[in-house]
């Protein structure tokens, strides 16, 4: 026939056709012909479905801790059809394996989908609906937020040994690692807390006589501390201000004489995220030491703060047991006892081989037995040197320590930096150590030496009473 035909399947087929003319004469010829399908199913969705989690055991120890529910995508299809295939195959994207999936605790409401139908040829297409996803069995058991946070200082070093404390909705405490960071799991939510770092011991750790004289400098405008954590570093005292008592107090603790800065932890601790509004006098500002969090809903896990160790104003203070606390020396520095004999008594004169010019100085001196017998202590390059500038608690011991510094430029010319005066005339067994101040010395260029004794592999030397032959 002449057509058209209808329903003809997809395929291939071969077309003949016949042309005749009145004398009855005829003629024929064949074609090929491909019938293919290429109209995508009609898809037609369900108006939504809603659906109930179901509690669920999911690490296998007999009880259920969370909420699961499987949906198809065949449950929203709503009768569509192909006009070649028999069936359309539903899935929830192209790809015709995803016909299933799985909804939790993370599901909880309206979620938009896409179903999509598939014919035999290939064709898609797709119709948008929704799922509602409830849990009304109470399968779904919230889990608490967490706090935390890291602790690192001025160079951003990792602090550890810090302990922190909140405080609120519940009190706990944590103490910081060698990676500097706390963490308080599961807090209980909708509560005010309070987070507070606190570190109070190893009161040494970063401090020396280099510290008071920065801080002097500072005073004098020779040459600023630069920055504000410094500033409060140097703030020893706490007075929020800086003075003479601050280098004072930090001479105290070189020569242990104190085991406490007055009125000051030996660490302080300001809000990582706080910004200075008078970063050249910061002391002028109640800056924040504790992280506020009112009304916790969700994890707070960067609460972070700035560490400061009160005293080191030059960032030598080992943060963690990872990092050495930094003499930041470039050499040796000899150093030599001489006695004479003065009057019946023992003289013991200090002298050092500088290279440059002097403005700090400490040590320890271990003085054996003859601790007993020392009378006095005299200036001498060191002009303004006394007593203050040494430390006693320790003599009884056999342990004399020693701080001073100055800007004046101090030229060892041959003659003694100061001297020990001991009553007698018995030998005096003498040896410059750090048994508790670090034996260092600091030059005006700020290059720092480690002291050591001459003329002497022991560092322990015998001094006879000799005469003095002036």
């Amino acid at each position: 026939g002449l057509g058209p035909f209808d329903g003809v399947a997809p395929g291939t087929y071969q077309a003949v056709y016949t042309v005749s003319d009145g004398c009855g004469n005829s003629s024929t010829c064949a074609i090929g012909i491909t019938v293919s399908d290429a109209k995508p199913p009609a898809m037609y969705c369900i108006n939504g479905l809603v659906v109930e989690l179901m509690p669920a055991d999911t690490n296998g120890d007999g009880f259920f801790d969370t909420g699961m529910i499987e949906i198809w995508a065949s449950d929203f299809d709503a009768g569509s059809y192909d006009n070649c295939s028999a069936d359309v195959a539903i899935s929830f994207s192209p790809d015709t394996s995803f016909t299933s999936m799985t909804l939790g605790c993370d599901s909880l409401g309206q979620i938009l989908l896409e179903i999509w139908g598939t014919d035999a040829s290939g064709n898609q297409d797709f119709c948008q609906t929704y799922v509602i996803v409830q849990d009304n069995n109470g399968a779904c058991v919230p889990t608490p937020p967490s706090i935390a946070g890291a602790i690192h200082d001025e160079m951003g070093a990792p602090v550890a040994d810090v302990a922190v404390g909140i405080n609120g909705g519940m009190v706990a405490f944590d103490t910081t690692g060698a990676d500097g960071t706390y963490l308080f799991p599961a807090v209980p939510p909708a509560s005010d807390y309070t987070v507070t770092p606190y570190k109070n011991h190893d009161i040494h750790n970063g401090v020396s006589t280099l510290d008071a004289l920065l801080i002097r400098k500072h005073l004098l405008g020779l040459e600023p501390l630069g920055s504000p954590l410094k500033m409060i570093a140097a703030d020893v005292n706490n007075s929020k201000s800086l003075s003479i008592s601050d280098m004072i107090a930090i001479r105290r603790v070189v020569l242990w004489e104190a085991d406490t800065f007055p009125y000051n932890t030996a660490w302080r601790f300001v809000d990582a995220g706080y910004q200075f509004q008078h970063p050249q006098n910061p002391l002028w500002e109640n800056w924040p030491e504790v992280y506020n969090i009112n009304n916790l809903l969700a994890p707070m896990m960067d609460v972070d703060f700035t560490a400061i160790k009160v005293g080191d104003v030059n960032n030598t203070a080992a943060p963690n047991p990872l990092v050495a606390s930094e003499d930041r020396t470039e050499g040796l520095m000899p150093v030599r006892l001489v006695p004479v004999v003065e009057g019946g008594r023992v003289v013991v004169r200090v002298f050092a081989e500088a290279k440059a010019p002097l403005q700090a100085l400490q040590l320890t001196l271990d003085l054996g037995a003859a601790a007993t017998r020392l009378a006095a202590v005299r200036p001498g390059l060191l002009a303004d040197l006394d007593e203050s500038h040494f430390g006693w608690r320790h003599l009884g011991e056999g342990l004399l320590t020693m701080s001073y510094e100055t800007v004046e430029q101090i030229v060892p010319d041959g003659q003694p930096l100061f001297e020990l005066v001991f009553e007698g005339e018995a030998p005096v067994s003498a040896a410059v150590t750090s048994a508790l101040t670090p034996a260092l010395a600091w030059t005006a260029d700020g290059t720092g030496w480690q002291l050591v004794q001459e003329n002497a592999a022991s560092q322990d030397v015998t001094v006879a009473a000799w005469p003095n032959p002036a």
